[in-house]
């Protein structure tokens, strides 16, 4: 199943713990392995979290090949760190649930997209007014409805929830430039009318100044979208979006095993 969220659709806070800046500026710089120690030795919640942040990017990017379980393993036991310091942590809690879903890809089980479900429904009632929340759920609901009718019966996603949840985001803005990729990779590969507002929103992406490296290899994706966008041919749209997508390959790492679940506080459990 091709539940996972696209590419991280999180931002670097400014609300930080100090000690944790180091691994923080690391991120941005796109040193994620120096990131990933720098944030474990910090301790944190924050630095737990940049850690697993960092995991995930290595993992969904730059390892497309098994050994990506590896680091994707790394990143959630980051998120466990993260959350045994601080349960209400938010940005933790995006990131595990991140990690859950692309779990959930790879193994083509619904118990971790369910759960990545159920923590993302709890952050957007603890935390009401931040975009992120809405748009993660925008986000899980294009991916899973993507993925066929099984996923969207057996998990109850759909591009209509997709498109409320994204709407929502906006409505709380600003909407930070990953989860705005985002919603180019759900708009590229619907109807027509949202083909032309997935042209007019790449070109956009095109043309923002970014922040960080992650944000620099996001846009590049968008470019090469919107490229496919301009052929007019959906194959060659929807292969544009899917290499876009952290894990394309996932579905055929069925090694090791899973995640084991009891590894999982029982909080997060659907």
């Amino acid at each position: 199943m091709k539940h996972a969220f696209l590419f991280l659709t999180l931002t670097l806070t400014a609300a930080v713990h100090a000690d944790a800046m180091s691994a923080i500026e690391a991120f941005k710089d796109g040193n994620y392995e120096q990131a990933r120690t720098l944030g474990l030795h910090e301790a944190t919640a924050e630095g737990y979290t940049v850690a697993c942040r960092s995991s995930l990017v290595i993992a969904g990017y730059y390892k497309q090949d098994k050994s990506a379980t590896t680091e994707l393993h790394r990143a959630l036991s980051e998120c466990i760190k993260a959350l045994d310091v601080d349960p209400g942590y938010f940005e933790a809690n995006i990131s595990f649930a991140i990690a859950l879903s692309f779990e959930g890809k790879r193994k083509r089980k619904t118990f971790y997209p369910k759960a990545a479900r159920t923590l993302l429904e709890k952050m957007i009632v603890t935390h009401p007014e931040n975009p992120l929340g809405y748009g993660a759920l925008g986000a899980w609901h294009s991916q899973v409805s993507s993925a066929g009718l099984f996923a969207r019966l057996a998990l109850k996603a759909s591009r209509k929830d997709a498109k409320a949840f994204f709407e929502l985001s906006l409505e709380k803005g600003p909407v930070d430039f990953p989860l705005k990729v985002e919603q180019l990779k759900y708009l590229a590969v619907g109807t027509d009318d949202e083909q032309k507002q997935a042209v007019i929103l790449a070109n956009e992406l095109g043309a923002e100044a970014l922040n960080n490296s992650f944000e620099l290899l996001l846009q590049k994706h968008a470019m090469n979208i919107l490229a496919a966008l301009n052929t007019g041919e959906k194959k060659t749209i929807k292969e544009a979006v899917k290499q876009a997508t952290a894990f394309y390959n996932a579905k055929d790492w069925d090694e090791p095993n899973a995640y084991p679940k009891d590894k999982i506080p029982a909080a997060f459990l659907p």
